[in-house]
């Protein structure tokens, strides 16, 4: 199959479309007729080139390199194309699997869309030394104004707020202001539940092989200073991540295999 490819998922659930490049899905609608993740208008899907919006797949670091700040943000594997091995349209499940070799392992992206959207991630160490890892799915859904959203299910969490990296306990949602936000949820986290009430859905996000994630919105006017985004862009999302987090980096001995995954239901 061409590597330039972007695969269409679809059946009863919704409809998905993910690209070669990155194994990074661009967007998704489901039955009530919105859509599911906001993606910039016009990504760029050539080599090396990172997409803002959709899922972005953030491996083998997530955020900043450890050592070394000239490596791009949130890794390498969204900057390149990946081979197709399945993709498959049923009634009850649809499925795509993509691979690619990078930074010495063999990683495997599958998406299933059947009741909801699974996001299953491996990756398998090729070399003869550990390779440490942190990681992500860095999901930018779509809502109608973030100012009147919020996000349950972390109530009593502690997470550590940045750029000032102070530890807080969550109390009750998280409500936006339109003010900058950054909340790393470092553990415990079963679910996430983003409630829109002007589309009147709720968005349910669960966590797999992590009990971590991230909630971020860039704040108001930063549609003006930030590459894929238009003026305005930034009150028509809210990132909730499924991590391995900076800081909570893990090693991944030769030979052996790393998993991360995530499923996304609109709740009844």
């Amino acid at each position: 199959m061409d590597d330039n490819r972007i695969f269409t998922l679809e059946n009863h659930w919704g409809c998905a479309r993910i690209a070669a490049h990155g194994a990074q899905l661009l967007t998704c609608t489901t039955a009530d007729g919105n859509p599911l993740f906001w993606c910039e208008k016009n990504p760029d899907l050539s080599d090396g080139s990172a997409i803002r919006g959709g899922i972005p797949i953030c491996w083998p670091w997530f955020g900043q390199h450890l050592t070394d700040p000239e490596q791009p943000m949130h890794g390498v594997v969204r900057l390149h194309r990946w081979q197709c091995q399945l993709l498959e349209n049923t009634a009850a499940e649809s499925r795509l699997i993509l691979t690619g070799d990078f930074c010495g392992a063999r990683l495997q992206m599958e998406y299933r869309l059947n009741d909801g959207l699974e996001l299953h991630l491996s990756f398998t160490n090729q070399t003869a030394a550990p390779i440490v890892y942190s990681g992500a799915f860095h999901s930018y859904f779509a809502v109608a104004d973030t100012r009147r959203i919020t996000v349950g299910g972390l109530d009593g969490l502690t997470y550590l707020s940045r750029p000032e990296d102070i530890h807080y306990r969550q109390a009750g949602d998280v409500s936006f202001t339109g003010d900058r936000l950054t909340r790393v949820y470092e553990s415990g986290v079963r679910q996430a539940v983003v409630t829109d009430p002007e589309w009147q859905r709720q968005i349910r996000i669960t966590p797999i092989h992590t009990d971590a994630v991230v909630v971020w919105n860039p704040g108001a006017g930063s549609g003006q200073n930030i590459q894929g985004l238009e003026p305005g862009d930034e009150d028509r999302f809210v990132c909730v991540e499924t991590v391995i987090p900076r800081g909570f980096e893990r090693p991944l001995p030769p030979g052996s295999t790393g998993r991360l995954g995530t499923r996304i239901e609109i709740l009844p």
